[in-house]
């Protein structure tokens, strides 16, 4: 038999930049309802996250959680062709979106269940509770939905088509009640970037292409990139200093990218939100930029994260460790330790199934060297 290595090229990079409403307004959500746990968003954000009725942001907190820990939506996107009507009409949005169905629905509620179950046995991979098993089911939601919530949560879980029915109830109301008039002047400056860009001959590779467009470096510590054959580019005219990578298992080869599509400066370093979790990327220069102090002195300033700071010196731990040692709800740890990663203090990763979170001594140190040039 002939020793034969036969080698296939890796299929070049295909780069797209889209002004899609579905995705914009997913992500928006998404900042609204974070909005106090993230420095530096366009100020629209803010007042709505202040002016939401208190009925829609209990709707808005339950389904979104289920879906973002899905991680699912962003799939159902990567299936969108770019000429769908969706992009670009809310109509047609919600036309699209009642054609999913209970099977679509009821794969949410899995792929949620078993991220949660990850966290609530400690960081134990495992299979989703038995949903006919009510403390099983309650005690895996525990940890991401407030008590007042938590019955809710369980019977949607139980029910995916009132949850598909819910979730395009909320993206109704936001729409009415907020979005659509902000939309319409939103528009046609993410029409504008995205044109800017179609026009632009950017290198066929991911790292290249993402500095010339968010003009900062790629995540360092963002290896899911490699296999990535298609990328999306989607503007927002709302996100301020962060990116947001979508991304799960269903999308394959396909990576979507957030970016601010407003004409301003953007601070150099800033957070990434991948996958609605926050990491850091590299900075694109030496000096941050007064700006990008917020984030850091934010995650700083408060008691609780103090003490977990204090509880990471030197070691990692998960995050059962940190609710045990500060005997505080595991939900209230988790908002803690999430606005650190946005601030760059923390740093996360995984092993076998766990999450190990440490401490960013880069972060502190540069802090430290930028409060001290204060002086001079």
């Amino acid at each position: 038999m002939l020793d034969i290595h036969l080698i296939q090229e890796k299929p070049a990079l295909k780069v797209e930049f889209l002004p899609s409403l579905a995705a914009d307004i997913f992500s928006t959500l998404s900042l609204v309802l974070d909005a106090p746990s993230l420095e530096g968003l366009d100020q629209w954000v803010y007042a709505t996250h202040a002016a939401l009725p208190l009925t829609l942001k209990a709707d808005l907190e339950v389904t979104l959680v289920l879906l973002t820990k899905s991680c699912l939506y962003p799939a159902w996107l990567s299936r969108l062709p770019a000429e769908h009507p969706a992009h670009s009409d809310f109509a047609a949005l919600l036309a699209w979106l009642n054609a999913l169905t209970e099977a679509d629905f009821q794969q949410v509620v899995t792929r949620a269940l078993a991220e949660m179950d990850e966290v609530c046995e400690g960081g134990e991979t495992s299979l989703p509770p038995d949903l006919a098993d009510d403390d099983a089911l309650r005690l895996c939601l525990g940890g991401k939905f407030a008590d007042e919530q938590l019955e809710r949560a369980a019977h949607l879980v139980c029910a995916p088509l009132e949850l598909k029915a819910l979730f395009i109830s909320v993206l109704t109301r936001f729409w009415e009640q907020f979005y659509q008039a902000e939309y319409e002047l939103c528009a046609p400056l993410a029409a504008r970037s995205v044109e800017h860009h179609r026009r632009q001959t950017y290198a066929a590779d991911l790292m290249t292409v993402f500095t010339a467009v968010t003009g900062r470096r790629f995540p360092k510590d963002y290896t899911e990139h490699e296999d990535k054959e298609r990328v999306v580019f989607l503007p927002s005219c709302h996100i301020g200093p962060f990116v947001m990578l979508s991304m799960c298992e269903e999308m394959a080869n396909v990576l979507f990218i957030h970016y601010n599509c407003r004409p301003t400066g953007v601070p150099d370093r800033a957070p990434v939100v991948t996958a609605y979790s926050i990491t850091a990327p590299e900075p694109a220069s030496e000096t941050p930029s007064v700006q990008g102090l917020f984030p850091p002195l934010k995650a700083l300033a408060d008691e609780t994260r103090l003490q977990i700071l204090a509880l990471l010196d030197g070691k990692e731990l998960y995050a059962q460790e940190i609710v045990e040692q500060l005997d505080i709800s595991q939900s209230a740890v988790s908002r803690h330790l999430h606005l650190m990663l946005a601030g760059d203090i923390l740093d996360v990763r995984k092993q076998d199934g766990m999450k190990y979170f440490s401490i960013n001594t880069e972060t502190l140190a540069a802090l430290a060297v930028h409060l001290l040039q204060f002086r001079h």
